[in-house]
């Protein structure tokens, strides 16, 4: 969406009603070619990971994005697998041995999986080491927060 760079301003009697057209979809979930095409050639690739990017009906395609999903309101110019392995992702290294899992604020765990499902699944889908720490309190560790206009959730701003 384009904003100008001037402001219009308008009078609405009171009682009036104001339609607006709603902001149309800048993403276009890929066609077939264009996912073929984002994948590449993958024949110096190590076997397992050929056959992880077969392309196959295992997932269903991406669909068009809700009004408040991000890829409806921000324009995104995707990702190549190779331009992905390029950009030197992290990785485990001999430095980068663990991840970490830190609730912020109190987790009721009620409401999710246990932090001990979380960390067992963390630690098997990125085949690493992963440590629970406790909870971040989030007034002392001057963690901000504002409420989404669009969802009504609770989003934290978290600086390093």
């Amino acid at each position: 969406m384009r904003i100008a760079s001037t402001a219009l301003c308008m009078l609405i009697p009171p009682g009036a009603i104001l339609l607006l057209p709603a902001m149309t979809s800048r993403f276009t979930p890929p066609t077939r070619a264009q996912q073929l095409a984002a994948i590449g050639l993958t024949t110096a690739l190590p076997p397992p990971l050929q056959r992880a990017l077969e392309p196959r009906d295992d997932f269903q395609p991406i669909p068009e994005p809700e009004p408040s999903d991000w890829l409806r309101n921000h324009a995104e110019a995707g990702q190549t697998f190779d331009q992905f392995t390029r950009s030197v992702p992290n990785r485990p290294d001999n430095y980068q041995t663990k991840l970490y899992l830190q609730p912020l604020g109190r987790f009721n765990e009620s409401d999710a999986p246990s932090l001990d499902q979380l960390r067992r699944f963390t630690a098997a889908f990125f085949m690493m080491e992963v440590v629970v720490l406790p909870p971040s309190d989030l007034a002392q560790d001057h963690i901000t927060s504002r409420q989404n206009p669009w969802t009504g959730q609770r989003q934290l701003l978290i600086r390093p």
